[in-house]
Protein backbone atom coordinates (compact mmCIF):
# COMPACT_ATOMS: atom_id res chain seq x y z
CA UNK A 1 0.00 0.00 0.00
CA UNK A 2 1.48 3.06 -1.10
CA UNK A 3 0.77 6.34 0.56
CA UNK A 4 1.80 9.91 0.09
CA UNK A 5 1.74 13.51 1.56
CA UNK A 6 2.57 16.47 -0.66
CA UNK A 7 2.45 20.14 -0.28
CA UNK A 8 1.37 21.93 -3.20
CA UNK A 9 1.16 25.03 -1.72
CA UNK A 10 -0.80 27.99 -3.91
CA UNK A 11 -2.84 25.51 -6.53
CA UNK A 12 -5.35 27.64 -8.59
CA UNK A 13 -6.49 27.43 -12.12
CA UNK A 14 -3.70 29.01 -13.37
CA UNK A 15 -1.34 25.97 -12.30
CA UNK A 16 -4.03 23.42 -13.55
CA UNK A 17 -4.26 25.01 -16.77
CA UNK A 18 -0.47 24.87 -17.04
CA UNK A 19 -0.13 21.36 -19.23
CA UNK A 20 3.41 20.49 -17.51
CA UNK A 21 2.40 20.81 -14.22
CA UNK A 22 -0.53 18.81 -15.11
CA UNK A 23 1.46 16.47 -16.22
CA UNK A 24 3.70 16.52 -13.98
CA UNK A 25 0.82 15.62 -11.22
CA UNK A 26 -0.49 13.31 -13.12
CA UNK A 27 2.48 11.26 -12.85
CA UNK A 28 3.09 11.98 -8.99
CA UNK A 29 -0.54 11.15 -8.51
CA UNK A 30 -0.87 7.86 -10.34
CA UNK A 31 2.45 6.13 -7.93
CA UNK A 32 0.00 6.23 -5.60
CA UNK A 33 -2.89 3.84 -3.80
CA UNK A 34 -4.33 6.52 -1.67
CA UNK A 35 -4.05 10.09 -2.59
CA UNK A 36 -4.68 4.61 -13.67
CA UNK A 37 -7.57 3.71 -12.19
CA UNK A 38 -10.56 6.27 -10.60
CA UNK A 39 -9.31 7.95 -7.98
CA UNK A 40 -12.22 9.58 -5.63
CA UNK A 41 -11.45 12.68 -4.16
CA UNK A 42 -12.04 13.86 -0.37
CA UNK A 43 -11.42 17.30 0.82
CA UNK A 44 -11.70 18.96 4.35
CA UNK A 45 -12.97 22.33 5.20
CA UNK A 46 -10.95 25.06 4.86
CA UNK A 47 -7.80 25.74 7.86
CA UNK A 48 -6.00 27.92 9.18
CA UNK A 49 -5.92 31.50 12.05
CA UNK A 50 -6.36 34.83 9.89
CA UNK A 51 -6.95 35.38 6.27
CA UNK A 52 -4.78 32.82 4.93
CA UNK A 53 -6.26 29.12 4.78
CA UNK A 54 -5.49 25.86 3.36
CA UNK A 55 -7.06 22.36 2.66
CA UNK A 56 -6.75 18.95 2.74
CA UNK A 57 -6.79 17.31 -0.19
CA UNK A 58 -7.14 13.20 -0.74
CA UNK A 59 -6.90 11.38 -3.45
CA UNK A 60 -7.54 7.55 -3.66
CA UNK A 61 -8.26 4.61 -5.97
CA UNK A 62 -11.79 3.30 -5.32
CA UNK A 63 -10.76 -0.55 -6.05
CA UNK A 64 -8.66 -0.47 -3.70
CA UNK A 65 -10.21 1.12 -0.44
CA UNK A 66 -13.33 2.18 0.71
CA UNK A 67 -13.87 5.27 2.66
CA UNK A 68 -15.49 4.70 6.00
CA UNK A 69 -15.54 7.70 7.51
CA UNK A 70 -13.67 11.42 7.55
CA UNK A 71 -14.21 13.99 9.66
CA UNK A 72 -12.35 17.48 10.80
CA UNK A 73 -11.27 17.46 14.11
CA UNK A 74 -12.88 19.71 16.57
CA UNK A 75 -10.43 21.74 18.21
CA UNK A 76 -12.83 22.87 21.10
CA UNK A 77 -11.04 20.66 24.44
CA UNK A 78 -11.65 22.82 27.60
CA UNK A 79 -8.64 24.44 28.74
CA UNK A 80 -7.03 23.77 25.54
CA UNK A 81 -8.73 25.45 23.02
CA UNK A 82 -7.21 26.23 19.44
CA UNK A 83 -3.91 24.04 20.03
CA UNK A 84 -3.49 23.21 16.59
CA UNK A 85 -3.07 25.94 13.63
CA UNK A 86 -4.76 23.87 11.19
CA UNK A 87 -7.07 21.08 12.73
CA UNK A 88 -6.56 17.47 11.67
CA UNK A 89 -8.47 15.64 9.60
CA UNK A 90 -9.06 11.98 9.80
CA UNK A 91 -10.03 9.53 7.62
CA UNK A 92 -10.83 6.30 8.15
CA UNK A 93 -10.39 2.98 4.57
CA UNK A 94 -11.04 -0.48 4.50
CA UNK A 95 -8.34 -2.03 2.55
CA UNK A 96 -9.29 -4.83 -0.33
CA UNK A 97 -6.52 -6.95 -1.93
CA UNK A 98 -4.55 -6.90 1.07
CA UNK A 99 -3.84 -9.72 3.86
CA UNK A 100 -2.31 -7.20 6.32
CA UNK A 101 -3.68 -4.43 5.99
CA UNK A 102 -7.40 -4.54 6.73
CA UNK A 103 -8.14 -1.17 8.24
CA UNK A 104 -6.07 2.52 7.84
CA UNK A 105 -6.69 5.24 9.80
CA UNK A 106 -4.70 8.28 8.70
CA UNK A 107 -4.64 11.82 10.74
CA UNK A 108 -2.62 14.01 8.66
CA UNK A 109 -1.83 17.66 10.48
CA UNK A 110 0.18 20.41 8.85
CA UNK A 111 2.17 22.11 11.75
CA UNK A 112 3.40 25.72 12.38
CA UNK A 113 6.59 25.38 13.03
CA UNK A 114 6.58 28.15 16.30
CA UNK A 115 4.00 25.74 17.60
CA UNK A 116 5.00 22.67 16.76
CA UNK A 117 5.53 21.04 20.08
CA UNK A 118 2.58 22.05 21.41
CA UNK A 119 0.42 20.50 18.15
CA UNK A 120 2.43 17.56 18.57
CA UNK A 121 1.62 16.48 22.33
CA UNK A 122 -2.11 17.68 21.11
CA UNK A 123 -1.22 15.25 18.08
CA UNK A 124 -0.28 12.52 20.40
CA UNK A 125 -3.57 12.70 22.39
CA UNK A 126 -5.66 12.61 19.73
CA UNK A 127 -3.94 9.81 18.38
CA UNK A 128 -4.75 7.98 21.39
CA UNK A 129 -8.82 8.91 21.68
CA UNK A 130 -9.20 7.49 17.82
CA UNK A 131 -7.22 4.46 18.47
CA UNK A 132 -9.44 3.61 21.25
CA UNK A 133 -12.68 5.20 19.43
CA UNK A 134 -12.53 3.37 16.74
CA UNK A 135 -11.08 -0.10 17.79
CA UNK A 136 -7.80 0.24 15.25
CA UNK A 137 -3.97 -0.44 15.64
CA UNK A 138 -3.02 0.72 12.41
CA UNK A 139 -2.73 4.43 12.31
CA UNK A 140 -1.15 6.60 10.00
CA UNK A 141 0.41 10.30 10.95
CA UNK A 142 0.85 12.45 8.28
CA UNK A 143 2.61 15.20 9.33
CA UNK A 144 3.24 18.18 6.84
CA UNK A 145 5.32 20.95 8.36
CA UNK A 146 7.63 23.20 7.06
CA UNK A 147 11.72 22.35 6.33
CA UNK A 148 12.60 24.31 9.85
CA UNK A 149 10.86 21.43 11.42
CA UNK A 150 13.67 18.93 10.65
CA UNK A 151 15.88 20.80 13.05
CA UNK A 152 13.80 19.87 15.94
CA UNK A 153 13.41 16.31 15.24
CA UNK A 154 15.55 13.76 17.64
CA UNK A 155 18.61 12.68 15.22
CA UNK A 156 17.81 8.64 14.50
CA UNK A 157 14.52 9.13 16.10
CA UNK A 158 12.38 9.18 13.46
CA UNK A 159 13.11 8.63 9.44
CA UNK A 160 11.37 12.24 8.34
CA UNK A 161 10.74 13.48 5.16
CA UNK A 162 9.21 16.39 3.64
CA UNK A 163 7.19 16.53 0.53
CA UNK A 164 10.21 18.27 -1.68
CA UNK A 165 12.08 14.58 -0.91
CA UNK A 166 10.03 11.98 -2.53
CA UNK A 167 10.29 8.03 -1.97
CA UNK A 168 9.53 5.55 -4.40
Amino acid sequence: MKVAAFDIQKFGKSELSDAFVLKTLIKIVSRYDIITHHYTLEISTCLGRGNYKEQFMFLYRNDLVDLVVSYQYQDHQSGDEDAFAREPYVLRFKCHKTAVLKDLVLMPVHTKPEDSVKELDKLYDMFQNVKMKRKTDFMLRILVYEDDMLKAVVPNSENCSTSRRPTN
